[in-house]
């Protein structure tokens, strides 16, 4: 009964505010580096463990790589390095955004009341994730989603988090008051920041970063990748003609990123597609990002598309026809000297005040 009401109280929230985004992104400050960390509690790793970012435990030195791999910065316990991260991940820890709608668990029980829209979650204890659990941009690449857990969070082994419409899962922040455990097989997406130990099952995988503020860290043959942020695209513009009012933006960058376009059209959502070409876009300033399902949103490229230029009115022309001893000429009545004039067919040429000779 309790759970059913969690869902219908969300449910109404989310029909009457779709586009509420009052989630706010915690700082990471010297953590963001970091794939793993723990500021006080061992690090072991068991079996070929694959991690982009670095690693480290203030209290003992990672164990178990190799075999384990590490793409970045392995620190020993005494390293310098370790000092900032100390302070910085009990700060980001306080620094989430509390309260916000509640959340039922399992935590697949909320998609029965459609996907998950950006904004802040709270459960009202420890919460569990027995099967895929979505959230949904709405077509906003920037769109933040902070998720608090009050207690321990325990995904079953296989489930996953899924992201659309844009959502990136370097805007995806999880807190979480205790441990957090994900199971054998299970895909999870975000940052998460806990209070109790980690622990990632056989061959689990982690998009984002795991820190702690207190509690051991164990792996089992995972796959980690911390989010990078991409260059910003490269942009070529088509503008307006005489015969064609609006301009087109045609954004490329490496990989097979997500493209996405905001500005004057349309005014409301961003508009995302996979090609990079964006056509009958009206006069404006238009920003261009790209991100894709492992990456943060890019810096923008900012574009100018023109107004359409003025169409010039016919030329009124006044004729000398041809005499026996003359070749014949025109004046254009309503020359004007900003125009390029052509003719067919091609021979006369235009002289000063649009007078036309041979």
């Amino acid at each position: 009964m309790k759970t059913l009401f969690l869902c219908t109280l969300m449910a109404a929230f989310l029909f009457f505010t779709p586009n509420a985004n009052f989630g706010q992104a915690p700082n990471l400050g010297s953590t963001s580096s970091f794939a793993f960390f723990t500021k006080a509690g061992s690090f072991n790793n068991d079996g070929i463990t694959v991690i982009k970012g670095d690693i480290g435990s203030y209290s003992s030195s990672p164990v178990g790589f190799p075999p384990g791999i590490v793409n970045g910065n392995i620190y020993p316990v005494g390293d310098p390095a370790l000092n900032s991260p100390f302070f910085d991940v009990s700060t980001a820890f306080s620094n989430f955004t509390t309260g916000g709608l509640p959340l039922a668990t399992p935590l697949e029980l909320n998609n029965g009341t459609g996907f998950i829209y950006p904004g802040t979650y709270s459960t009202t204890g420890a919460a569990a994730l027995n099967g895929n659990f979505t959230l949904d941009a709405q077509g906003n690449p920037n769109a933040i989603f902070v998720i608090n857990i009050n207690g321990a969070l325990k995904v079953a082994a296989g489930s996953n988090i899924t992201l659309l419409n844009g959502a990136s899962l370097c805007n995806v922040y999880w807190q979480i008051d205790g441990a957090f455990a994900l199971g054998a097989g299970a895909a999870f997406q975000g940052t998460v920041i806990a209070s109790g130990a980690i622990a990632l099952l056989e061959g689990a995988s982690l998009m984002g970063r795991a820190l702690t503020t207190a509690g051991a860290i164990e792996l089992h043959n995972n796959f980690v990748t911390i989010p990078m942020t991409p260059l910003a695209p490269t942009v070529n513009l088509t503008q307006p003609t005489c015969a064609l009012a609006t301009g087109t933006i045609t954004a490329t960058a490496p990989g097979s990123p997500v493209y996405t376009v905001t500005g004057a059209s349309p005014s409301v959502l961003a508009v995302s597609n996979e090609t990079g070409v964006f056509a009958g876009l009206s006069a404006g300033v238009y920003n261009v990002t790209v991100n894709s399902a492992t990456e943060c949103v890019s810096p923008a490229t900012s574009v100018t598309i023109l107004e359409q230029p003025l169409t010039p009115s016919m030329p009124t022309v006044n004729l000398i026809q041809p005499t026996c001893v003359a070749v014949g000429s025109a004046s254009i009545t309503n020359y004007n000297a900003d125009y390029s004039y052509t003719f067919s067919p091609s021979g006369p040429t235009t002289g000063a005040g649009g007078v036309i000779t041979g």
